[in-house]
């Protein structure tokens, strides 16, 4: 069965995709060279959403935990998990401030690697465990 979005959901969202669409044009023009910034402002913007995103990281392990903590302990264990994938990604955004990219240092790219498979598995343990039996 297909569930559908209903209009006021779409409604509560539409401000947020606006938004990711707009700042993703604007990082596609950059990217493309269409617009061109000073350097020193480029490298404030880099380090001003490097750091935004520690905290989008950090704040999105803290829900995890948050939600977690009151669940049977397969799933506590797997949030806490979960938890600290997401915290270490934005500590790794706060090292990338450092050292200007996520792929150099070699060591920076295997651990932000790391996290990404830590919530890859996370989330396929979790399907596997909250799946309802008869395949619903």
């Amino acid at each position: 069965m297909v569930r559908c979005v209903s209009r006021g959901r779409l409604r509560r969202r539409l401000p947020f995709l606006v938004v990711v669409l707009v700042l993703g044009a604007f990082g596609l023009l950059l990217y493309l060279q269409v617009l061109r910034i000073p350097v020193k402002v480029a490298r404030n913007l880099h380090l001003f959403f490097n750091y935004a995103e520690a905290a989008v990281w950090t704040v999105a392990g803290a829900c995890v935990f948050w939600r977690t903590r009151a669940r049977r302990l397969q799933l506590r264990t797997l949030g806490i998990a979960a938890a600290a994938a997401f915290v270490l990604f934005g500590i790794s955004d706060i090292v990338e401030t450092r050292t200007g990219t996520w792929y150099e240092p070699w060591w920076l790219c295997a651990w932000k690697a790391a996290c990404v498979i830590c919530l890859l598995g996370c989330f396929v343990v979790y399907t596997r465990v909250t799946r309802k039996p008869g395949g619903q």
